[in-house]
C-alpha cells in the first residue's frame, strides 16, 4: 500500500513541472514583483494595513479609564502589598480606623446604653413602642 501511495505522488508531482512558455514566466515574475512590493506578504482580499483611527471622545475615555484604574492598583497595593510581599498574614488586619478608642468620651455610658437597649429589644411581647411618642 505504501508503494502505491508513492508511486501515485510521484506521478502527480511529475506532471506539475512547470512549461517553458513565456506567458507562464511573465505571470511568475508579476506575481514575485507584487509579493516583494507588498512587504513579503501576498494580500488575496482587499484593502491594506491600516491603523484603526479612534474619535478624540474615544481617547479620551480610554485615558480616563486607565487612570482610574491605575489609581485602583495603587490603592489596592497600598492595602494589601504587605500581604504579597509576605510581610503580615491576611488575617492579621490592619487598624480599624471606625474602632471605637479609648479617647471616646463616656464610653462606659455608650457601652451601657447598648447594653439596656439589647436587653429591651430580644424581650418578647413588650411592643410599647406606640406609647414613647406621647
Amino acid at each position: 500500500m505504501f508503494a502505491a501511495t508513492t508511486s501515485r505522488m510521484a506521478r502527480t508531482l511529475s506532471r506539475r513541472v512547470p512549461s517553458s512558455s513565456p506567458s507562464a514566466t511573465t505571470t511568475t515574475m508579476n506575481n514575485t514583483a507584487a509579493v516583494a512590493r507588498s512587504g513579503g506578504a501576498r494580500r488575496n482580499m482587499g484593502g491594506g494595513a491600516h491603523w484603526m483611527e479612534v474619535s478624540p471622545h474615544h481617547t479620551m475615555a480610554g485615558e480616563v479609564c486607565g487612570f482610574f484604574t491605575w489609581i485602583w492598583v495603587f490603592y489596592r497595593a497600598k492595602h494589601d502589598l504587605p500581604v504579597v510581599l509576605g510581610l503580615r498574614h491576611p488575617w492579621e488586619h490592619g487598624e480599624d480606623p471606625w474602632a471605637i478608642h479609648d479617647h471616646v468620651d463616656n464610653l462606659e455610658e455608650l457601652q451601657q446604653n447598648w447594653e439596656d437597649f439589647n436587653e429591651k429589644a430580644t424581650r418578647p411581647g413588650e411592643d410599647d413602642d406606640d406609647d414613647d411618642d406621647d
